[in-house]
């Protein structure tokens, strides 16, 4: 009996010191060892700045991005919400471009960001592994014993570089989500006003910044204030470069309505959808604020304005009639609503039904205002200033990928009327976050007409060649990315 005690004695110690030395190992790699992305891009950076920067200054638009985290494709009455009344953004939408099927570049909220402020897919930019965490967090700690990046690389072009650049005032107002390492905040990145918050309102320390100094600390923070205290920052900012009649471009990313809920008292039992409701309700309100301010300023004509979301409903909003939500390939998890007004330069307000992707922005308001996209890199958007200005409706996509957000492979591609997907997922939650939900690997691929299913019927035995070409098509995309992740030129 004394030597089985013994055996399992010895077995004990080996087990323990095997899980002591993968301990040091993981330490090791989320410090010694990690090494963030090198900026090999940097130089190219600073010389395509230089050179907007000396193109002729005339006259060009203001822009404003209305940037909702987690609202769905349905959860405004002009998409079809019976319960939520948005009347503000009906109206903008009723003068302007109303988009049916426009897709988000990601089902979550870093790589979405990096995306629509860089016009590239989130790869590119090492933010296609689900979303940033604080630095210091467990989940930073092992995103990085697993070599994921926390952080934007540096010689990344944002949009708010290239219009600083031209000769805009830039400034965010709210949520940012792309690092708070030093060096890599909103400031470093193109924006010389920044009032908001570095991450997701579930995050901690959840606190507001001003540029780089905490105004508000997480003991202080009442986020039922939020909405209002956000809106008023850019009014201010508004009225400020109307008066000082400075080109401007304002990205405005609300906390809402991501989780947890929380509304301002008097917009609470106010909504028939009930507390999301009223959150969505006040942030309407809040697009009225805006709208009126650039109204009263005398400058809406000339500002292009654009509302969305930064990925599909969570659990608490509306998809639509679609299949899917928030951290899922399907529909439902890429679809957002999408309005852009821009009074000066668009011929009638119009329903546009051809597939977009939010990666489109920023080449399409390069290409509005004369500046030249970088030469150095893939910009995989495509610009839409021909569907905007009212001279065709039709998408100058040939297909669209669709990155899962946790494994950051491609998930589903879009051509035409169909979408294939490279494993048809399940209907079960992720037991396993901030893991990869492991109950899906075994799941198979499926092929959808998006024009008379809502993804519900497998149609690869009836259309095995399509379902082959779309199979060939994404191996192919992941090769080139295997071998040119950044996409340098």
């Amino acid at each position: 009996m004394r030597w089985l005690i013994k055996v399992f004695g010895y077995f004990g110690v080996f087990i323990i010191s095997v899980l002591l030395l993968f301990s040091l190992y993981v330490i090791a790699k989320a410090t010694i060892l990690y090494s963030a992305l090198t900026p090999e891009h940097l130089a190219q950076k600073t010389a395509y700045l230089k050179k907007v920067s000396l193109l002729p200054r005339n006259e060009r638009p203001n822009v404003v991005i209305i940037y909702f985290d987690d609202l769905g494709y349905g959860d405004l009455s002009s998409y079809g919400n019976a319960l939520i009344r948005t009347p503000w953004m009906d109206s903008i939408a009723g003068q302007g471009l109303l988009f049916t099927r426009f897709y988000s570049s990601a089902s979550v909220c870093t790589p979405a960001r990096a995306a629509l402020l860089t016009g590239r897919y989130p790869p590119r930019h090492h933010t296609h592994r689900h979303v940033f965490f604080p630095e210091g967090s467990p989940v930073a700690f092992y995103r990085k014993a697993r070599g994921l990046q926390n952080a934007l690389p540096k010689d990344e072009i944002l949009l708010p570089e290239v219009l600083q650049a031209a000769g805009f005032q830039t400034a965010l107002v709210g949520k940012w989500h792309l690092g708070d390492k030093k060096g890599h905040q909103p400031n470093d990145f193109g924006f010389q006003m920044f009032y908001g918050v570095h991450f997701s309102n579930d995050m901690k320390p959840f606190q507001v910044f001003l540029n780089d100094q905490v105004v508000i600390p997480p003991d202080k923070i009442d986020q039922r204030n939020l909405t209002e205290l956000y809106t008023q920052k850019a009014v201010e900012f508004i009225k400020l470069q109307a008066q000082n009649q400075q080109p401007f471009f304002l990205y405005f990313a609300h906390t809402f309505p991501h989780v947890p809920h929380f509304v301002a008292e008097k917009f609470k039992g106010k909504s028939s959808g009930g507390l999301y409701g009223d959150i969505v309700e006040a942030l309407d309100y809040s697009v009225g604020e805006i709208w009126q301010t650039l109204r009263q300023a005398g400058i809406a004509d000339n500002t292009i304005l654009i509302i969305t979301s930064d990925n599909g409903a969570d659990f608490g909003g509306s998809a639509g009639h679609f299949r899917g939500r928030k951290q899922e390939v399907f529909e439902g998890g890429f679809l957002v609503p999408f309005i852009v007004s821009y009074p000066a330069k668009m011929k009638k307000a119009a329903v546009v039904e051809d597939p977009f992707m939010a990666l489109d922005v920023f080449p399409t308001l390069l290409e509005l205002m004369n500046i030249p996209l970088p030469d150095d890199r893939t910009i995989d958007g495509k610009s839409l200033s021909q569907v905007w200005l009212g001279q065709t409706s039709q998408s100058p996509h040939e297909d669209l990928l669709f990155f899962e957000p946790f494994s950051g492979k491609i998930g589903a591609i879009r051509q035409g009327i169909w979408k294939y997907h490279t494993r048809k997922q399940k209907l079960v939650p992720n037991l396993f976050y901030p893991l990869p939900n492991f109950l899906t690997v075994f799941a198979e691929p499926a092929l959808y007409d998006l024009t008379k299913d809502q993804e519900s019927h497998n149609l690869i035995a009836l259309q095995p060649a399509v379902a082959k070409q779309l199979e060939n098509k994404i191996a192919a995309e992941e090769a080139a990315l295997q071998k040119n992740q950044r996409g340098w030129k």
